[in-house]
Protein backbone atom coordinates (compact mmCIF):
# COMPACT_ATOMS: atom_id res chain seq x y z
CA UNK A 1 0.00 0.00 0.00
CA UNK A 2 3.19 2.56 1.33
CA UNK A 3 4.37 2.01 -2.46
CA UNK A 4 0.95 2.15 -4.28
CA UNK A 5 0.34 5.57 -2.88
CA UNK A 6 3.88 6.49 -4.00
CA UNK A 7 2.86 5.48 -7.31
CA UNK A 8 -0.33 7.24 -6.84
CA UNK A 9 1.07 10.54 -5.50
CA UNK A 10 4.18 10.33 -8.53
CA UNK A 11 0.75 10.29 -10.94
CA UNK A 12 -1.13 12.88 -9.53
CA UNK A 13 2.27 15.02 -9.97
CA UNK A 14 2.14 14.44 -13.27
CA UNK A 15 -1.23 15.12 -14.10
CA UNK A 16 -0.69 18.14 -12.40
CA UNK A 17 2.63 19.12 -14.48
CA UNK A 18 0.67 17.96 -17.21
CA UNK A 19 -2.42 19.90 -16.74
CA UNK A 20 -0.84 23.19 -15.88
CA UNK A 21 1.22 22.55 -19.18
CA UNK A 22 -1.85 21.86 -21.15
CA UNK A 23 -3.88 25.21 -19.72
CA UNK A 24 -2.06 27.10 -17.85
CA UNK A 25 -3.67 27.29 -14.77
CA UNK A 26 -5.87 25.64 -12.17
CA UNK A 27 -9.87 25.99 -11.90
CA UNK A 28 -11.37 26.56 -8.50
CA UNK A 29 -13.94 24.45 -7.92
CA UNK A 30 -15.95 25.64 -4.61
CA UNK A 31 -13.04 25.63 -1.91
CA UNK A 32 -10.75 23.34 -3.98
CA UNK A 33 -8.34 22.94 -6.06
CA UNK A 34 -9.33 20.62 -9.02
CA UNK A 35 -8.14 19.66 -12.16
CA UNK A 36 -10.42 20.83 -15.48
CA UNK A 37 -11.59 17.75 -15.81
CA UNK A 38 -14.99 16.56 -14.59
CA UNK A 39 -13.97 13.20 -12.90
CA UNK A 40 -10.92 15.18 -11.57
CA UNK A 41 -8.60 13.90 -13.92
CA UNK A 42 -5.98 14.59 -16.33
CA UNK A 43 -7.03 15.35 -20.22
CA UNK A 44 -6.63 12.37 -21.57
CA UNK A 45 -3.05 13.27 -23.11
CA UNK A 46 -1.53 10.17 -21.80
CA UNK A 47 -0.30 7.68 -24.61
CA UNK A 48 0.44 4.16 -22.95
CA UNK A 49 1.37 2.73 -26.09
CA UNK A 50 2.21 3.33 -29.70
CA UNK A 51 -0.29 0.88 -31.06
CA UNK A 52 -2.63 3.60 -29.51
CA UNK A 53 -5.04 5.23 -31.57
CA UNK A 54 -8.79 4.85 -30.30
CA UNK A 55 -9.17 8.85 -29.20
CA UNK A 56 -10.74 9.69 -26.25
CA UNK A 57 -14.21 10.49 -27.54
CA UNK A 58 -15.90 7.08 -26.19
CA UNK A 59 -13.81 7.18 -23.01
CA UNK A 60 -16.32 5.21 -20.36
CA UNK A 61 -17.99 7.44 -17.40
CA UNK A 62 -15.96 5.89 -14.70
CA UNK A 63 -13.91 6.15 -12.17
CA UNK A 64 -10.18 5.14 -11.56
CA UNK A 65 -10.35 1.90 -9.40
CA UNK A 66 -8.84 1.82 -6.17
CA UNK A 67 -5.55 0.68 -4.79
CA UNK A 68 -6.40 -2.64 -4.51
CA UNK A 69 -7.48 -2.74 -7.75
CA UNK A 70 -4.31 -1.27 -9.26
CA UNK A 71 -2.52 -3.50 -7.41
CA UNK A 72 -4.09 -6.62 -8.51
CA UNK A 73 -3.89 -4.86 -12.36
CA UNK A 74 -0.48 -4.41 -12.34
CA UNK A 75 1.49 -6.25 -9.25
CA UNK A 76 4.83 -4.22 -10.38
CA UNK A 77 3.22 -0.88 -10.21
CA UNK A 78 4.81 0.04 -13.11
CA UNK A 79 2.93 -1.31 -16.58
CA UNK A 80 -0.73 -3.20 -17.90
CA UNK A 81 0.60 -6.20 -19.21
CA UNK A 82 -2.39 -7.65 -21.78
CA UNK A 83 -2.20 -10.48 -23.42
CA UNK A 84 -4.23 -10.68 -26.95
CA UNK A 85 -4.41 -13.80 -29.64
CA UNK A 86 -4.62 -13.01 -32.68
CA UNK A 87 -6.96 -15.61 -34.78
CA UNK A 88 -10.60 -13.42 -34.56
CA UNK A 89 -10.71 -10.05 -35.70
CA UNK A 90 -13.20 -9.60 -32.54
CA UNK A 91 -10.19 -9.68 -30.67
CA UNK A 92 -6.93 -8.68 -32.42
CA UNK A 93 -5.15 -8.98 -35.54
CA UNK A 94 -1.09 -8.65 -36.35
CA UNK A 95 0.01 -7.52 -40.03
CA UNK A 96 3.85 -6.82 -39.51
CA UNK A 97 4.48 -5.57 -36.08
CA UNK A 98 1.31 -3.72 -36.38
CA UNK A 99 -1.80 -4.92 -33.41
CA UNK A 100 -5.01 -3.74 -34.38
CA UNK A 101 -8.71 -5.27 -32.98
CA UNK A 102 -11.28 -4.19 -30.35
CA UNK A 103 -8.73 -5.74 -27.16
CA UNK A 104 -6.50 -3.19 -28.56
CA UNK A 105 -8.22 -0.05 -28.46
CA UNK A 106 -10.38 -1.04 -25.56
CA UNK A 107 -7.00 -2.05 -23.62
CA UNK A 108 -5.56 1.31 -24.62
CA UNK A 109 -9.05 3.63 -23.18
CA UNK A 110 -8.22 1.03 -19.95
CA UNK A 111 -4.47 1.98 -19.21
CA UNK A 112 -5.08 5.56 -19.79
CA UNK A 113 -7.71 5.31 -17.55
CA UNK A 114 -5.46 3.64 -14.98
CA UNK A 115 -2.87 5.73 -16.15
CA UNK A 116 -0.25 2.68 -16.40
CA UNK A 117 1.72 2.46 -19.36
CA UNK A 118 0.55 -0.42 -21.56
CA UNK A 119 2.37 -3.67 -22.62
CA UNK A 120 0.61 -5.73 -25.49
CA UNK A 121 1.95 -9.50 -25.50
CA UNK A 122 0.73 -11.55 -28.86
CA UNK A 123 0.09 -15.07 -29.47
CA UNK A 124 -0.20 -16.64 -32.94
CA UNK A 125 -2.65 -19.64 -31.50
CA UNK A 126 -4.86 -20.27 -28.90
CA UNK A 127 -2.52 -23.14 -26.62
CA UNK A 128 0.70 -20.80 -26.80
CA UNK A 129 -1.57 -17.64 -25.67
CA UNK A 130 -3.06 -20.12 -23.16
CA UNK A 131 0.50 -21.33 -21.53
CA UNK A 132 1.90 -17.75 -21.58
CA UNK A 133 -1.26 -16.56 -19.07
CA UNK A 134 -0.38 -19.87 -16.87
CA UNK A 135 3.03 -18.66 -16.90
CA UNK A 136 2.39 -15.40 -15.41
CA UNK A 137 3.36 -13.10 -18.60
CA UNK A 138 0.23 -10.75 -18.30
CA UNK A 139 -2.73 -9.85 -16.06
CA UNK A 140 -5.68 -9.14 -18.65
CA UNK A 141 -6.08 -11.62 -21.33
CA UNK A 142 -8.36 -10.84 -24.56
CA UNK A 143 -11.02 -13.42 -24.56
CA UNK A 144 -12.85 -15.83 -23.27
CA UNK A 145 -16.72 -16.89 -23.35
CA UNK A 146 -17.45 -16.72 -20.05
CA UNK A 147 -20.06 -19.79 -19.68
CA UNK A 148 -16.80 -21.59 -22.05
CA UNK A 149 -13.83 -20.87 -19.43
CA UNK A 150 -12.07 -22.84 -17.59
CA UNK A 151 -11.76 -22.77 -13.70
CA UNK A 152 -8.51 -20.41 -13.44
CA UNK A 153 -9.89 -17.93 -16.38
CA UNK A 154 -11.88 -15.56 -14.00
CA UNK A 155 -13.96 -13.28 -17.16
CA UNK A 156 -15.03 -10.27 -16.65
CA UNK A 157 -18.44 -9.15 -19.12
CA UNK A 158 -19.14 -9.79 -22.23
CA UNK A 159 -18.62 -6.54 -25.18
CA UNK A 160 -19.18 -8.85 -28.09
CA UNK A 161 -21.68 -11.60 -29.62
CA UNK A 162 -20.74 -13.70 -32.62
CA UNK A 163 -22.62 -15.64 -34.52
CA UNK A 164 -21.17 -19.31 -35.40
CA UNK A 165 -22.22 -21.67 -38.09
CA UNK A 166 -20.64 -24.65 -40.99
CA UNK A 167 -19.31 -23.85 -43.98
CA UNK A 168 -20.46 -27.19 -46.10
CA UNK A 169 -19.53 -28.02 -49.46
CA UNK A 170 -22.02 -26.46 -52.13
CA UNK A 171 -23.45 -29.67 -53.22
CA UNK A 172 -24.17 -31.38 -50.14
CA UNK A 173 -27.73 -31.94 -48.64
CA UNK A 174 -27.34 -30.06 -45.36
CA UNK A 175 -30.09 -27.37 -45.03
CA UNK A 176 -29.49 -26.34 -41.52
CA UNK A 177 -27.12 -26.47 -39.04
CA UNK A 178 -28.69 -29.31 -36.89
CA UNK A 179 -28.36 -31.69 -40.11
CA UNK A 180 -24.67 -31.88 -39.16
CA UNK A 181 -24.85 -33.86 -35.72
CA UNK A 182 -25.03 -37.39 -37.30
CA UNK A 183 -22.43 -40.37 -37.23
CA UNK A 184 -19.84 -40.47 -39.73
CA UNK A 185 -19.49 -36.82 -40.02
CA UNK A 186 -16.51 -34.75 -39.97
CA UNK A 187 -16.08 -31.12 -38.75
CA UNK A 188 -12.83 -29.27 -38.92
CA UNK A 189 -12.58 -26.19 -36.42
CA UNK A 190 -9.82 -24.23 -34.64
CA UNK A 191 -8.71 -26.18 -31.24
CA UNK A 192 -9.51 -24.63 -28.08
CA UNK A 193 -11.68 -21.74 -29.59
CA UNK A 194 -15.09 -21.14 -28.20
CA UNK A 195 -16.60 -22.79 -31.34
CA UNK A 196 -14.99 -25.90 -30.61
CA UNK A 197 -15.68 -25.40 -26.66
CA UNK A 198 -19.21 -25.56 -27.65
CA UNK A 199 -19.78 -28.44 -30.41
CA UNK A 200 -16.98 -30.41 -27.89
CA UNK A 201 -19.75 -30.12 -25.24
CA UNK A 202 -23.26 -30.46 -27.43
CA UNK A 203 -22.17 -32.73 -30.41
CA UNK A 204 -23.77 -36.23 -30.02
CA UNK A 205 -22.66 -37.97 -32.91
CA UNK A 206 -20.67 -36.09 -35.23
CA UNK A 207 -16.81 -36.06 -34.81
CA UNK A 208 -14.94 -32.68 -34.63
CA UNK A 209 -10.95 -32.57 -36.38
CA UNK A 210 -9.11 -29.71 -34.86
CA UNK A 211 -6.88 -27.17 -36.30
CA UNK A 212 -4.16 -24.67 -35.07
CA UNK A 213 -6.13 -21.96 -36.47
CA UNK A 214 -9.55 -21.32 -38.33
CA UNK A 215 -8.19 -20.31 -41.53
CA UNK A 216 -6.57 -23.80 -41.58
CA UNK A 217 -9.66 -25.30 -40.46
CA UNK A 218 -11.26 -24.07 -43.72
CA UNK A 219 -8.75 -24.60 -45.89
CA UNK A 220 -8.74 -28.48 -44.65
CA UNK A 221 -12.30 -28.61 -46.10
CA UNK A 222 -11.59 -28.02 -49.58
CA UNK A 223 -8.57 -29.59 -49.26
CA UNK A 224 -7.55 -32.37 -52.57
CA UNK A 225 -8.86 -35.96 -51.20
CA UNK A 226 -10.51 -33.73 -48.15
CA UNK A 227 -12.90 -36.28 -46.17
CA UNK A 228 -14.50 -33.58 -43.99
CA UNK A 229 -18.35 -32.48 -44.44
CA UNK A 230 -18.49 -28.91 -42.73
CA UNK A 231 -16.23 -26.21 -40.96
CA UNK A 232 -17.27 -24.59 -37.62
CA UNK A 233 -16.42 -20.85 -37.00
CA UNK A 234 -17.75 -17.61 -37.06
CA UNK A 235 -20.05 -16.04 -38.98
CA UNK A 236 -18.13 -13.07 -39.74
CA UNK A 237 -14.91 -15.34 -40.80
CA UNK A 238 -16.73 -17.79 -42.51
CA UNK A 239 -19.02 -15.19 -44.70
CA UNK A 240 -15.54 -13.60 -45.76
CA UNK A 241 -13.59 -17.67 -46.39
CA UNK A 242 -17.36 -18.53 -48.92
CA UNK A 243 -16.06 -15.20 -50.67
CA UNK A 244 -13.23 -16.28 -52.06
CA UNK A 245 -13.50 -19.73 -52.21
CA UNK A 246 -15.71 -22.08 -54.83
CA UNK A 247 -17.28 -24.55 -54.28
CA UNK A 248 -19.12 -24.29 -50.40
CA UNK A 249 -21.79 -22.44 -48.99
CA UNK A 250 -22.48 -21.09 -45.58
CA UNK A 251 -25.63 -22.43 -43.74
CA UNK A 252 -28.26 -19.61 -42.65
CA UNK A 253 -28.67 -20.40 -38.69
CA UNK A 254 -26.42 -20.05 -36.30
CA UNK A 255 -25.34 -22.91 -34.02
CA UNK A 256 -24.85 -20.43 -31.16
CA UNK A 257 -23.09 -16.69 -30.25
CA UNK A 258 -19.65 -16.86 -28.89
CA UNK A 259 -19.80 -13.69 -26.14
CA UNK A 260 -16.24 -12.92 -25.39
CA UNK A 261 -14.74 -11.30 -22.36
CA UNK A 262 -11.38 -10.46 -21.52
CA UNK A 263 -10.43 -12.16 -18.12
CA UNK A 264 -7.81 -12.20 -15.30
CA UNK A 265 -6.14 -15.12 -12.87
CA UNK A 266 -7.31 -17.28 -10.75
CA UNK A 267 -6.76 -15.37 -7.86
CA UNK A 268 -9.30 -12.93 -8.58
CA UNK A 269 -11.61 -15.65 -7.37
CA UNK A 270 -10.39 -14.58 -3.79
CA UNK A 271 -9.41 -11.06 -4.40
CA UNK A 272 -11.69 -9.82 -6.72
CA UNK A 273 -11.27 -5.88 -6.85
CA UNK A 274 -9.52 -5.55 -10.68
CA UNK A 275 -12.03 -8.08 -12.40
CA UNK A 276 -14.56 -6.00 -10.83
CA UNK A 277 -13.63 -2.56 -11.95
CA UNK A 278 -13.11 -4.59 -15.40
CA UNK A 279 -16.71 -5.91 -15.91
CA UNK A 280 -17.88 -2.38 -14.23
CA UNK A 281 -15.30 -1.05 -17.04
CA UNK A 282 -16.54 -3.01 -19.67
CA UNK A 283 -20.55 -2.11 -19.05
CA UNK A 284 -19.83 1.68 -18.86
CA UNK A 285 -18.00 1.22 -22.28
CA UNK A 286 -21.09 -0.24 -23.93
CA UNK A 287 -23.11 2.70 -22.33
CA UNK A 288 -20.50 5.17 -23.74
CA UNK A 289 -19.74 3.93 -27.28
CA UNK A 290 -16.29 2.57 -26.66
CA UNK A 291 -17.17 -0.89 -27.91
CA UNK A 292 -19.39 -0.17 -30.77
CA UNK A 293 -16.46 2.47 -32.17
CA UNK A 294 -14.01 -0.22 -31.67
CA UNK A 295 -15.98 -2.87 -33.32
CA UNK A 296 -16.86 -0.44 -36.15
CA UNK A 297 -12.87 -0.25 -36.61
CA UNK A 298 -12.69 -4.08 -37.74
CA UNK A 299 -11.99 -4.37 -41.19
CA UNK A 300 -13.52 -5.97 -43.10
CA UNK A 301 -16.51 -5.23 -41.09
CA UNK A 302 -17.99 -8.37 -39.18
CA UNK A 303 -21.23 -9.93 -40.37
CA UNK A 304 -23.72 -10.69 -37.96
CA UNK A 305 -21.38 -9.42 -34.62
CA UNK A 306 -23.02 -7.17 -32.31
CA UNK A 307 -22.47 -5.33 -28.96
CA UNK A 308 -23.11 -7.48 -25.99
CA UNK A 309 -26.13 -7.09 -24.33
CA UNK A 310 -25.95 -5.41 -20.64
CA UNK A 311 -24.57 -7.86 -17.67
CA UNK A 312 -25.10 -6.86 -14.33
CA UNK A 313 -22.42 -4.66 -12.75
CA UNK A 314 -20.31 -5.82 -10.10
CA UNK A 315 -21.53 -4.79 -6.86
CA UNK A 316 -19.73 -5.06 -3.29
CA UNK A 317 -20.38 -6.97 -0.18
CA UNK A 318 -24.24 -7.49 -1.66
CA UNK A 319 -24.61 -3.79 -1.91
CA UNK A 320 -25.05 -2.22 -5.10
CA UNK A 321 -25.43 1.31 -3.68
CA UNK A 322 -24.12 3.32 -6.29
CA UNK A 323 -22.55 6.10 -4.16
CA UNK A 324 -20.71 3.31 -2.34
CA UNK A 325 -16.76 3.64 -3.48
CA UNK A 326 -15.07 0.93 -1.56
CA UNK A 327 -12.77 -1.56 -2.95
CA UNK A 328 -13.94 -4.87 -3.42
CA UNK A 329 -12.29 -8.19 -1.63
CA UNK A 330 -14.98 -11.01 -2.40
CA UNK A 331 -15.48 -12.10 -6.58
CA UNK A 332 -18.99 -13.82 -5.45
CA UNK A 333 -20.53 -10.47 -4.73
CA UNK A 334 -19.45 -9.70 -8.14
CA UNK A 335 -22.60 -10.23 -10.16
CA UNK A 336 -25.92 -8.48 -8.22
CA UNK A 337 -28.69 -7.08 -10.94
CA UNK A 338 -28.05 -3.86 -10.74
CA UNK A 339 -28.18 -1.88 -14.18
CA UNK A 340 -27.54 1.47 -13.26
CA UNK A 341 -24.20 3.88 -12.97
CA UNK A 342 -22.29 3.16 -10.38
CA UNK A 343 -18.34 3.32 -9.07
CA UNK A 344 -18.19 0.14 -7.54
CA UNK A 345 -14.49 -0.85 -6.58
CA UNK A 346 -13.29 2.47 -8.00
CA UNK A 347 -12.87 5.47 -6.21
CA UNK A 348 -14.93 8.13 -6.27
CA UNK A 349 -14.57 10.61 -9.40
CA UNK A 350 -16.33 11.28 -12.00
CA UNK A 351 -31.47 -13.69 -26.99
CA UNK A 352 -28.85 -15.69 -27.11
CA UNK A 353 -28.35 -19.40 -25.34
CA UNK A 354 -24.95 -20.30 -24.87
CA UNK A 355 -24.18 -24.05 -23.70
CA UNK A 356 -23.09 -25.01 -19.64
CA UNK A 357 -22.76 -28.26 -21.01
CA UNK A 358 -20.39 -30.57 -18.74
CA UNK A 359 -16.35 -29.44 -20.24
CA UNK A 360 -13.56 -31.22 -19.22
CA UNK A 361 -11.84 -28.98 -16.56
CA UNK A 362 -8.42 -30.14 -17.79
CA UNK A 363 -8.97 -29.26 -21.01
CA UNK A 364 -7.62 -25.57 -22.63
CA UNK A 365 -10.12 -22.65 -22.63
CA UNK A 366 -9.12 -19.91 -24.80
CA UNK A 367 -10.22 -16.72 -27.08
CA UNK A 368 -12.81 -17.23 -29.92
Amino acid sequence: MVRRGLVSAIWFLSCLTGCLQEKGSLQEKGSTVALSQSDNECPPIFVPNPLCTMAATWDPKIGRPGDDALDQFSPSGTVLRVGVVTTNQHIATKTGTKLVGPAIDISCRLATKLHLPLTFYDYPTIPAFLKAFRAGAFEIGWAVDPSLGAPDQVAANAYVGIPNTYVVRSGSSFANVNDLDKPGIRISVQINNSTDLYLTAHLHFATLVRYPTSPAAAAALVAAGSTLDATASGRAFLTNFVKTTPGVRILPDNIFFAELAPFMGPNQRRHGDAVCYLKNYIEAAKTSGLIAKALARITPPPVGSVVAPAKPRCCKNNNCDENDDQGDNDINHCDENDQGDDNNGVSSDDGTQHGNGDIDNDADHGGD
